[in-house]
């Protein structure tokens, strides 16, 4: 029989499905087993990813069957169609995944150590990476770096006679944020002396000076009282508290005014913010409280330097990881496939299984944040200091508690359980909307003014009763 007379190859359209039911099986299996995590298969054959990893593997057996049947049959019979299926397949999947691939690489935006889709952060991280990019910061020393710098005891600290932001930002000599850069705040006054001490919402990141609660708390006052703002941006509680130990005390004030959002709760469970929130770019490592029996002990003082954290050849040359709940070694390791930005992005989509740190458990959260508070609250009693405690709540919650839902924060602060200034009512009358910045986290000048106005009432209260007891 000439060429001619041969009859053509032909699409095998059951081959097709079954080179399809392979590939996919395949891929579901990997996944399954990534999700599993640090648990076995044969640990967990039960479980929701064991049951499917196993039915994905029966059906990936049996694809493979078909797959063997139809080439042997094909093989004996001379019929060519065997390979054009299975070309026809190849470039099938070849062209979608490039289509993923160039999506996923297009769609993603860039961190110091890696990639992020959407809110899917696309692991494997990398450490040569960062620390390229953290070295490259401080050698430059731009931006809130102009006005942040190393300190031992707190990890970072707002530096003196600073000016970033384009001006927006200014401190004291002392290293507090001021109206003019270089004030001298210290000295003898005959004013109420109230230091408040927190993140960036006490320091009141994106409004001036003037607009910042701080300043309106002094402003409000008739002349009565100096605010000293030492509010640093990204404190955690476990921060402020320490701040007041170092910093607070020595300046006698009459109340000291811890505020906070409910991130700064998080925040006591880590040692490296960078690793925990790299949009931050913040190169420092943070002191981390533990509980001690019926004490608490301060790990990673002095806090490690930001020149030594980025010349370790590895991250987990980095001291007290084991106390970080943002490190998972398996974030940070990687593979010859991890070139891919869709496999990337599936796997890191699907969260796999690990044991979670004794200490991250939300009861323990709220056990070591209790005794943290419960220890702010005791240093400023055997010094003199009056001390209240102000949350302010983030858009999200307003937004909730105007539809008339619980939030999370409500939760966790009943389990603390210790004696509050909520400033969530007088943010509540301004609105989710008015009281903060536009596309930020942060209070506007209206937030600012919200929460001068609930924090000032309970001021106005505490130093009533201490003039009235003749202090």
């Amino acid at each position: 029989m000439n060429a001619a007379s041969r009859t053509a190859p032909r699409t095998d359209v059951v081959l097709l499905g079954a080179l399809y039911a392979a590939e996919f099986c395949a891929l579901a299996v990997a996944v399954c087993i990534h999700r599993l995590g640090d648990r076995s298969l044969a640990s967990s054959i039960l479980s929701t990813p064991g049951i499917a990893a196993v039915a994905a593997l029966g059906g990936l057996l049996v694809a493979i069957a078909l797959i063997v049947h139809r080439y042997l049959s094909k093989r004996r019979s001379g019929d060519r169609g065997f390979g054009l299926t299975v070309a026809m397949n190849l470039v099938t999947v070849a062209l979608i995944f490039a289509c993923v691939e160039i999506s996923v690489r297009l769609l993603s935006r860039s961190t110091p150590d890696t990639a992020v889709l959407a809110n899917t952060v696309l692991a494997p991280r990398s450490w040569e990476n960062a620390t390229d990019y953290y070295r490259q910061i401080l050698a430059k020393a731009e931006g809130d770096l102009l006005y942040l710098v190393y300190d031992e005891a707190l990890g970072w600290t707002v530096g003196p006679s600073r000016r970033a932001a384009k001006g927006l930002y200014l401190s004291s000599a002392e290293g507090l944020r001021a109206a003019r850069q270089g004030v001298v705040l210290a000295g003898p006054t005959k004013k109420r002396r109230v230091a408040i001490v927190g993140d960036s919402f006490v320091f009141a990141e994106l409004v001036t000076f003037e607009e910042s609660w701080g300043h309106l708390l002094e402003a409000n006052s008739g002349g009565e009282v100096q605010v000293l703002n030492f509010g640093v941006g990204g404190y955690g509680i476990d921060q402020s508290y320490l701040r007041l130990k170092k910093d607070i005390i020595a300046w006698k004030p009459d109340v000291v005014i811890m505020g906070f959002p409910l991130a700064d709760i998080f925040r006591t469970i880590t040692v490296y913010p960078f690793i925990n929130w790299p949009e931050w770019s913040m190169p420092f490592s943070k002191p981390r409280i533990v509980p001690d029996g019926n004490a608490l002990k301060v790990l990673n003082v002095p806090a490690i330097a930001p020149t030594a954290i980025f010349a370790k050849s590895s991250i987990t040359d980095l001291p007290y990881l084991e106390y970080d709940a943002g490190f998972s070694a398996r974030e940070w390791r990687q593979s010859l496939a991890d070139i891919s930005y869709a496999k990337r992005a599936l796997f890191s989509a699907v969260t796999p299984w690990s044991e979670p740190a004794p200490y991250a458990t939300e009861d323990n959260l709220i056990q070591l944040n209790a005794a943290i508070f419960r220890a702010f609250i005791e240093l400023a009693n055997e010094n003199q200091i009056i001390p209240l405690l102000a949350y302010f709540p983030g858009q999200p919650e307003i937004e909730r508690l105007s539809r008339g839902e619980p939030t999370p924060a409500q939760r966790i602060l009943d389990g603390i359980g210790v004696p509050l200034v909520d400033t969530t009512p007088c943010i509540m009358e301004v609105g989710a909307i008015e009281s903060y910045i536009p596309g930020d986290p942060h209070y506007s000048a209206r937030g600012n003014a919200a929460v001068a106005k609930c924090v000032g009432a309970a001021l106005d209260r505490v130093l009533g009763q201490r003039q009235a007891q003749g202090r």
